[in-house]
């Protein structure tokens, strides 16, 4: 009776051997899909971060947009009442002055009038100064200034700080 109990001691002995093998195969299953885990989780959040800096880039765009329609519908509705020697266009006020300064004392001079040399946001409003401009002209070394400047050697600046938009050209 010996023998059976012989190999039952040898058989849990044996059972004693396999289960650090077993064991030592479930961590490193584990551990894989820890990780997989961790990258899927880390490429989602990458993922969710691109999108919503592409949304918000795009939806920027689209509300500015917005924004410079409303401003011109809300313009028409109420326009505003220019002040004697001013000319009205489009819900702005403008002033032509045949006053020969420099850009600097222009600008100066429209800002103690409450106002600022003109920067031009449309194609119409372009279109506006272009034509009247071109009454106002009578010789050739009539100038007038307009609220663009050059901050840098290449770069072009409204007075308001914003670039030139070259769609205008």
């Amino acid at each position: 009776m010996r023998h059976p109990e012989g190999c039952e001691e040898a058989e849990a002995a044996a059972s004693q051997h396999e289960n650090p093998t077993r064991t030592s195969k479930l961590p490193s299953v584990r551990v894989v899909l820890l990780v997989l885990g961790s990258l899927l989780a880390a490429a989602l959040i990458i993922i969710y971060r691109l999108s919503v800096v592409w949304m918000s880039n795009r939806d920027v765009q689209i509300l500015k947009e917005e924004n410079e329609d409303l401003r011109t519908f809300f313009s028409e509705l109420t326009p505003p009442e220019c002040e004697a020697g001013w000319e009205l266009h489009g819900g702005n006020c403008y002033y032509f002055s045949n006053y020969k300064s420099s850009w600097t004392e222009s600008r100066d001079s429209c800002r103690g009038q409450g106002g600022d040399l003109v920067k031009i946001d449309s194609r119409e409003e372009q279109m506006f100064l272009v034509g009247r401009l071109n009454n106002l002209i009578v010789d050739e070394s009539d100038k007038f200034w307009i609220g663009l400047t050059k901050a840098e050697i290449y770069n072009w600046f409204w007075v308001d700080g914003s670039t030139l938009d070259e769609r205008f050209d």
